[in-house]
């Protein structure tokens, strides 16, 4: 059972974090990253450490102060609102997912170096058509779709064996077990490959039921829903305060009405994702039997908010919008991937209306559902 943040508490670690992440991943820290002048990656994952963002969400044995999906939505929240590089992301995913699905012994193995900033992450964030095999205690195979940084020292991903579905946490030595990342618009985000062969498992997650599977993709989602919402309100606030200070006919283009209607249409739409996510987060901290359906919904709804606010912060800045120099593409290249991670849309959307189905005909109502 994780604990549970009072609501001054939870405000209180979210104006730490980011108040961090605003003095050391500023527009300007961004850019020169973005322009490789500046190693913002490793900087702010050194703060990460040194601040124990990567024990919030770990369990309390293992070092941890087990805040759970809502401490870490905090985090996932702050890092996109700064759009911020590197394997944290990831890293609290796969904390999260030990926490709930590893065992003693994986956990053990894992949990204590991440926590000491130790150890970075890759995890898997596609449905993945191709697997890895597990034969004679060794590793081989191909996995796409990963999500981790260029320091990964260990990679979570699904597997097979003759008795059926796995996941396995292996070391990435370079040798016989190697990561490698495919360019993208995105430059604040690395997916790339993971390839082994004859490796050794650091550990081996059971999946017959399928349970492993549903709680790496549930907690992706929610992750990515809070980068999304967070990236969304810092386009929207980027937005409103340039057109409050750009004139067009002696007058700040945010007094006319036409560009009110477009501004409050965003908002209206990151309020709304705002409180889906709330109640999505709410339901997996409390174990209910729809998390499923709603962590969906709720990735779903906070990606389309923010590719809506990264399109208007564009189109609202004028030709500037365009530029390097502004942040517009950065978010906007950002909610384009975060739409991809774990799934689009249309096919979360679909998975929660087969899962709302499911519910249907084992006779709950949708009042049930919804409470």
């Amino acid at each position: 059972m994780s604990l549970r943040l009072s609501s001054g508490d939870h405000q209180a670690f979210t104006r730490s974090v980011a108040g961090v992440l605003s003095r050391e991943c500023d527009s300007s820290a961004l850019h020169a990253f973005i322009d490789k002048q500046a190693p913002l990656d490793a900087t702010v994952w050194t703060r990460g450490v040194e601040l124990g963002w990567l024990s919030a969400v770990a369990p309390g044995p293992w070092g941890g102060l087990d805040l759970g999906v809502r401490g870490a939505d905090v985090l996932f929240r702050e890092l996109g609102r700064r759009a911020a590089p590197g394997g944290l992301l990831p890293t609290l995913i796969a904390s999260l997912w030990l926490s709930g699905s590893g065992g003693d012994e994986l956990q053990a193995a894992m949990l204590p170096a991440i926590v000491a900033g130790e150890t970075v992450v890759a995890i898997p964030v596609g449905e993945p058509s191709i697997r890895l095999r597990l034969e004679n205690g060794r590793l081989s195979g191909v996995a796409p779709d990963m999500l981790g940084w260029s320091t990964a020292s260990v990679a979570i991903a699904p597997a097979v064996t003759a008795r059926g579905e796995i996941f396995v946490a292996v070391r990435i030595n370079g040798v016989n077990a190697q990561l490698s990342f495919d360019s993208h618009w995105d430059r604040t985000r690395q997916v790339g490959v993971l390839r082994c062969e004859a490796a050794e498992p650091l550990g081996i997650v059971d999946d017959l039921d399928g349970a492993a599977a549903r709680l790496m993709r549930r907690l992706t989602a929610l992750a990515i829903a809070g980068d999304s919402l967070g990236g969304a309100r810092e386009a929207a606030e980027q937005t409103i305060s340039y057109t409050k200070g750009r004139e067009q006919f002696g007058r700040p283009v945010a007094a006319f009405q036409g560009l009110k209607h477009r501004i409050a249409d965003v908002m209206v739409e990151i309020v709304a994702s705002e409180h889906l996510l709330r109640y999505a987060l709410d339901v997996v901290e409390d174990g209910g039997q729809d998390a499923d359906l709603w962590a969906a919904l709720a990735k779903a709804d906070a990606c389309e908010a923010y590719e809506r606010a990264a399109e208007e912060a564009v189109l609202l800045h004028g030709g500037v919008g365009f530029t390097w120099a502004f942040d517009c593409h950065l978010f906007l290249k950002r909610a384009r991937l975060n739409e991809q991670l774990g799934g689009d849309r249309r096919r979360l959307r679909d998975a929660a209306a087969d899962l709302l189905r499911q519910a249907a005909w084992s006779d709950r109502s949708t009042a049930e559902i919804a409470t």
